[in-house]
């Protein structure tokens, strides 16, 4: 793909939005009362009740408690003009390494948070946005979900395919996170430097049936 080559996400609505070359990050601390419902959910994992499966990312969708979640998230994206546009559903996202991949095909409307609140020596690797970002308990990131990503041990360029087994992950070796979105509000779209275009011209259009990430090496494939 020519580097110069405009990326485009199709909109439910009809049109198409430029894909995101920015994404936010800061330190949140996860209040206690958070940490302790986290617990319960290690526990639940703890007990076999959850299935996780390495290589891939477990969503329980909309069971993380909006009433720890919302004041904490909503007075940091304050600081960045951008507390309105919090959806008020959120999840508890739990993984192992993860190869790279993209989100576009659930998430084309939203911009994608995960709020780390426990997790083993790893990072989060945006590599079109030469981002590595450690994970440790505090950590939010917001990005486009268009862009690919991975969680890797530190230092590891690519997937280990050992570490991406079909095995289940014991607990010591997730990462726990709470998910949220902000929605594609005019000011997250001024935020995140996103733009509206009626016809794709030569753009590459992401998305199932168009486009695959590669695994290993975080580029897109066109189909």
């Amino acid at each position: 793909m020519s580097a110069d080559r405009e990326v485009l996400i199709v909109q439910e609505l009809g049109g198409f939005r430029t894909l995101s070359a920015h994404a936010s990050h800061w330190r949140l601390r996860p209040p206690e009362e958070l940490l302790l419902a986290l617990e319960a959910v290690q526990s639940r994992q703890a007990r076999g009740e959850l299935e996780i499966t390495s290589g891939e990312v477990a969503t329980l969708r909309g069971e993380a408690p909006a009433a720890l979640c919302e004041r904490p998230l909503r007075r940091a994206l304050r600081e960045q003009g951008l507390e309105r546009s919090l959806r008020t559903s959120f999840d508890w996202l739990v993984c192992a390494p993860v190869a790279y991949h993209d989100d576009v095909h659930a998430f084309a409307e939203v911009m994608l948070g995960v709020w780390c609140l426990a997790s083993p020596p790893r990072d989060l690797l945006l590599p079109r946005l030469g981002l590595r970002l450690p994970l440790c308990p505090g950590l939010c990131a917001v990005f486009d979900p268009g862009q690919p990503h991975a969680l890797l041990p530190p230092g590891q360029e690519q997937p280990d395919p050992m570490s991406l087994s079909r095995a289940q992950p014991r607990g010591e070796q997730l990462s726990w996170f709470v998910g949220f979105q902000l929605d594609l509000t005019p000011q997250v779209a001024r935020h995140f430097r996103i733009g509206r275009r009626d016809h794709p011209g030569d753009g590459l259009v992401l998305g199932p049936g168009r486009t695959l990430v590669g695994s290993a090496s975080g580029q897109w494939q066109e189909l």
